[in-house]
């Protein structure tokens, strides 16, 4: 075989060979990130920080008048807000404080704060979650200025219909002292920064 040939030989295969080669390589530099499956992860990971506002339902202690009992619930406007770290996009570990602002038997405000934890079912979003959190109550009466304290803890879950948007219910369970125990609904929409 001559050189000449050789050359040829050489050319014709870069021309065919080359291309297909370079849209491979091409393909491989865009493809897309890995992914979960059922869809990209919802990269909660890290640093956490969320607000929530909604409705409340107030229970407070069953009190008697003149041997009636008097059983007042009321509706509140409750709040909801939470910093802390995600190990991973599944399970969130925070500092929480649940409050709900009521007129009820003359309490402005019935709430707790505590260590709150939170689990996604899905590391995707939209995904359903629950939740959990425990630690020290407090109520609150302005006018008299009457404070209580003690212990309380919550159970709840929701869904994280969008990335970073959530509706979330709760059931907080508030121990003041002797015959001083308030249940509170919360219902709440909310943002997370992650």
């Amino acid at each position: 075989m001559t050189p000449s040939r050789i050359l040829w030989a050489v050319l014709v295969s870069a021309t065919l060979v080359l291309p297909g080669a370079r849209a491979a390589s091409a393909q491989t530099l865009n493809a897309p990130p890995a992914q979960t499956p059922g869809g990209p992860s919802a990269e909660r990971k890290g640093f956490i920080v969320g607000i929530g506002a909604g409705g409340a339902l107030h229970r407070p202690p069953e009190r008697r008048v003149t041997g009636d009992r008097l059983d007042r619930s009321a509706f509140a406007v409750g709040t909801d807000f939470k910093i802390g770290y995600a190990p991973t996009d599944q399970f969130l570990i925070y500092y929480s404080a649940k409050a709900a602002f009521t007129r009820a038997t003359g309490y402005d405000a019935v709430g707790m704060s505590g260590l709150g934890v939170t689990y996604m079912t899905r590391p995707t979003s939209p995904s359903f979650f629950v939740t959990g959190i425990a630690g020290q109550s407090a109520r609150a009466t302005l006018e008299s200025r009457d404070w209580g304290v003690g212990r309380g803890f919550g159970v709840g879950g929701g869904y994280e219909f969008k990335r970073r948007w959530s509706i979330s219910g709760d059931a907080l369970f508030l121990r003041m002292g002797d015959n001083d125990n308030h249940a509170v609904l919360l219902a709440t929409v909310g943002y997370l920064f992650y």
